[in-house]
């Protein structure tokens, strides 16, 4: 694993174009003449950006990439599409791009979902109906519970607006949304905590999560207690 992050990035664009200006991408520790043209250090940092680069593609690949190095990717989108038409014999430079689309479709639409269930708390609160109203604190908190819910509770909508084929009212998400993804929550934790979930059921919920992502989501379910009991 790369022992640097991304906050590197333009220390290794700025390495990168060094090394090109010594040689192409990728070929100078097979050419002694112009190895010579390199520092130890200069050799080391070198080695570093790249073992980073390949580190950011193949995550990127993989969709285990984390959200802040994705944005820094977009961020540098042509600084990093340059790179890598020259690193050919690595990565296809198609390949690349249409990852970076992939991801970030990925991205927008969980911003979108959490953007949703934000509007749908503002709802409730201006809702008159005491029972929504009483179930507006459970509502707050599992919103707040990372990413986990959001995705099922993404799931639990797409499901009944493909077969509704149309806008939902505050009950109907109350019904046919909340409920079944907050029983589907609770469930899942209580059952993880238990150590009785199968590996199926955990991958297809946590499947594409990076390992930074899964230990802070564990760190939220331990203070899921309340909610699951």
């Amino acid at each position: 694993m790369v022992a640097f992050e991304l906050k590197t990035v333009n220390n290794v664009f700025l390495i990168f174009y060094l090394h090109q200006a010594v040689e192409k991408c990728g070929k100078y520790t097979n050419n002694n003449i112009h190895e010579t043209y390199l520092s130890e250090k200069c050799k080391g940092l070198l080695h570093s950006s790249l073992e980073c680069l390949r580190e950011i593609t193949v995550t990127l690949l993989d969709g285990k990439i984390l959200v802040k190095n994705l944005l820094l990717v977009k961020g540098k989108e042509d600084a990093f599409c340059s790179i890598i038409k020259e690193m050919s014999d690595y990565i296809d430079y198609q390949t690349f791009q249409k990852a970076v689309e992939v991801r970030t479709i990925e991205y927008n639409a969980f911003q979108e979902c959490e953007r949703n269930l934000k509007r749908f708390i503002d709802l409730c609160h201006r809702c008159e109906d005491r029972n929504i109203l009483a179930l507006l604190p459970e509502i707050i908190q599992c919103s707040s519970k990372g990413s986990l819910f959001l995705a099922i509770w993404e799931k639990y909508g797409k499901q009944v607006v493909s077969s509704i084929q149309r806008a939902l009212d505050i009950t109907e998400i109350i019904e046919q949304v909340w409920k079944p993804a907050y029983q589907e929550w609770k469930t899942f934790v209580k059952r993880l905590k238990n150590g009785d979930i199968l590996f199926r059921e955990f991958d297809s919920i946590c499947g594409r999560s990076d390992q930074d992502t899964l230990r802070k989501e564990f760190r939220i379910l331990e203070g899921a207690k309340m909610l699951v009991g």
